[in-house]
């Protein structure tokens, strides 16, 4: 799919912003902040919704996931927000390009870096903090910047305040000190329509001009001369200084902090730099500092994908003249939202699923929630929607040209238990996959081609969803089992002609890998055998790695390297040779001392504890090793540790994390690192096929 000629973009690539939000509440203050600055002259609510209670109010909004697909542009620029609102972590950074992190109580603090800790583990983003002082008093607004900052910065962080509060007894927030700018703005009215620009406060003066220079320190080693112009007391243009810290921002080297208020029964809100838009009353907004920090899809590193077909790496850049794909990230009853990778998506066109092998046409493409505007082209880094009636696309999923396929590589780190099934009817596997896409699950399906028994893994609270449904809905019997993987101790050589297989004759050499790899295909024969027979050998090895042959599960860390092809005949059909990559694969594998490899997760436990051994008893009782402890001797009774522990015992709801927080009497918290895959004992293998054998 290339763009045609009568295809014009109405907005650059370098205007649009995808961003995601990660809030504490699902009516957050500043969620409505930025519907209400979206849309100035169109209200988030109503008079009469405004007069509603709280709990009402809450739920007159679009519903989530629709909120993210928003179409928006600002103050007459063009620029595209497009802003997730989920309170999952991974459903809102998928389409994401940059994140906001939103924080509204004092008390919290210690929770952001371990929650950007956690969210760069699975996809690296730069950030911006937002601090909501909605519900702060002036008594209680002294040092929440300052230890905001601190609290960063003991992590590793190099956090800039980019305003500062200005609070009244009697008002609370009712302005803000733009630093790069030093000025000072109070704002009045109901919706902000009251800007006025004031000297800095005589008790901020000190504070704005350090949080100055701690940008220009942030900024001096890629852009020296700015630090020059600052030593010799020559003036530095903001637009400037915005545009060397945006490139630290985006390089993931600093991480700006803003503040303002969005109450819940009023528009009124402060927040971003200090540019205002004369003809526009609604002060100084957040979205601008969205745009001049947050990066663009263009600024978006190249995706990283395989194609589905072969296996071969792939990679699409941010490109309307890139072959098309992109990625689904979210659903309401009948249709999906999509982020737009590379290519364009055209109204009226087939695009291609690899993760269902389905070809869809695109329906009803629109860039906004009511989907009364149709349009008839999105291009790369917009997002869209498009009519999914017939459930063939999952959040998470890859939609692409059928022409050059591509896909993500099946991200399992956080999948920690599967369920079998045998669901024959193929009525019945459409109606589980429908209800689990529309709720906020990720899962993945592997489907075992010689049977059709079924194999979701997933999480373990999307796992007692998916027994809920197959078991509500369809009376069948399921039961919940460790996810594991499969793979191989030793190298070996297969010959598919000394089996005597019903397939075209080929060799392959299976290598072991060292480090987590996925499957990886080489193809060493010589260039007379056509590349399409080599691709159909390749499909067929891809499709046998996703049931190994001790109990089911993936394979992974495997080298794939096609030694010989022999071609039977000139008239052989394709059939075969997918056929031979996928028998000579299976028999491979049993030659090669195949293991199970079960999934250990790290755990960070922080708890109020008189008894410290009570808790380090326990890690060792469920299977754990401890990496190590901190008891920091400022604060009496705290404990931190770290652990290394099997997946199955952190699933919530077990014996572990029950007596986890009645040995820390709910004066604890953890945080779980990412998984991975350690081999089993012959005992717990043994357990694990035969659990299996029914389904193979």
């Amino acid at each position: 799919m290339n763009p045609e000629t009568d295809f014009q973009r109405d907005i650059p690539a370098k205007n649009i912003r995808n961003v995601g939000v990660i809030t504490e509440f699902f009516e957050s203050g500043f969620l409505q902040l930025l519907l209400d600055y979206a849309e100035p002259h169109k209200p988030h609510y109503t008079e009469e919704e405004l007069a509603c209670p709280l709990e009402v109010l809450s739920y007159s909004a679009p519903p989530l996931p629709s909120e993210m697909t928003r179409y928006w542009k600002h103050s007459g620029t063009n620029y595209q927000f497009n802003l997730t609102t989920e309170i999952s972590r991974t459903q809102s950074i998928c389409p994401a390009d940059g994140l906001i992190i939103s924080v509204e109580k004092g008390d919290n603090l210690q929770s952001i870096p371990e929650a950007l800790q956690s969210i760069s583990a699975e996809k690296p983003l730069p950030y911006m903090i937002f601090l909501d002082y909605r519900r702060i008093i002036s008594e209680e607004s002294s040092g929440r910047l300052s230890e905001t900052v601190k609290v960063l910065s003991e992590s590793g962080y190099t956090a800039l305040a980019l305003q500062l509060p200005i609070m009244k007894t009697d008002k609370g927030f009712c302005g803000c000190v733009d630093v790069i700018e030093q000025k000072a703005f109070l704002i009045n009215g109901l919706y902000g329509e009251e800007i006025t620009e004031i000297p800095i406060p005589e008790e901020l003066a000190d504070e704005a001009l350090s949080a100055y220079e701690n940008i220009i320190v942030a900024v001096e080693k890629n852009s020296p001369e700015i630090m020059q112009s600052y030593l010799r007391k020559n003036p530095i243009a903001p637009q400037k200084l915005k545009e060397a810290l945006r490139k630290e921002v985006i390089a993931g080297h600093t991480l700006p902090i803003f503040c303002g208020i969005a109450p819940y029964y009023k528009a009124v809100s402060i927040s971003g730099l200090a540019t205002w838009n004369q003809d526009k009353k609604n002060g100084p907004a957040f979205l601008d500092a969205i745009a001049d920090y947050l990066p663009s899809p263009l600024d978006a590193p190249a995706v990283q994908g395989i194609n589905p077909h072969t296996g071969d790496p792939e990679t699409r850049n941010c490109k309307d003249e890139e072959p098309f794909c992109a990625l689904a990230f979210g659903r309401d009853s009948k249709t999906i939202a999509i982020k737009i990778l590379s290519g364009i998506a055209v109204s009226g066109a087939t695009v291609y699923n690899p993760q269902t092998k389905t070809k869809i046409q695109i329906k009803d493409l629109h860039k906004d929630i009511s989907g009364k505007k149709e349009i008839k082209v999105a291009f790369c880094g917009e997002m869209a929607l498009i009519e999914d009636a017939e459930f063939q696309i999952n959040s998470g999923d890859t939609i692409c040209s059928p022409e050059f396929p591509f896909a993500f590589p099946v991200s399992e780190k956080d999948y920690t238990m599967a369920i079998r099934a045998k669901i024959q009817d193929a009525k019945a596997e459409k109606q589980i996959l429908r209800q689990l896409t529309l709720g906020d699950n990720k899962f993945t399906v592997y489907k075992n081609p010689e049977n059709g028994n079924i194999l979701f893994a997933s999480s373990g609270d999307c796992i007692s969803n998916i027994i809920r449904i197959i078991t509500g809905e369809l009376q069948i019997s399921v039961i919940p089992e460790t996810f594991c993987k499969e793979t191989i101790t030793q190298s070996v050589t297969f010959d598919t002609r000394s089996a005597a297989l019903d397939c075209a004759p080929c060799v392959l050499q299976l290598t072991p890998h060292k480090c987590p790899a996925g499957i990886k295909i080489e193809n060493r024969t010589n260039n007379s055998i056509p590349a399409k027979l080599i691709d159909q050998i390749k499909a067929g090895i891809m499709e046998a790695s996703h049931c190994g042959i001790l109990a089911g599960f993936p394979m992974t860390d495997i080298k794939v390297a096609i030694l010989e092809v022999v071609l039977p005949s000139p008239a052989a059909p394709a059939e075969t040779f997918k056929k031979a990559g996928y028998l000579g694969m299976k028999e491979a594998v049993r030659q090669a001392c195949p293991i199970l490899l079960s999934p250990r997760q790290k755990i960070k436990i922080i708890s109020q504890t008189e008894d410290p051994g009570l808790i380090l008893n326990l890690i060792a009782q469920h299977d754990g090793q401890i990496i190590d402890i901190h008891m920091p001797e400022e604060k009496e009774n705290l404990l931190i540790v770290r652990a290394d522990m099997p997946a199955e015992e952190l699933i919530p709801g077990t014996p572990f994390i029950s007596e986890l927080r009645n040995y820390s009497r709910a004066r604890g918290s953890y945080t779980i690192e990412t998984t991975y895959f350690h081999p089993v004992s012959k005992q717990t293998k043994e357990k694990i096929i035969k659990k299996a054998q029914q389904f193979l």
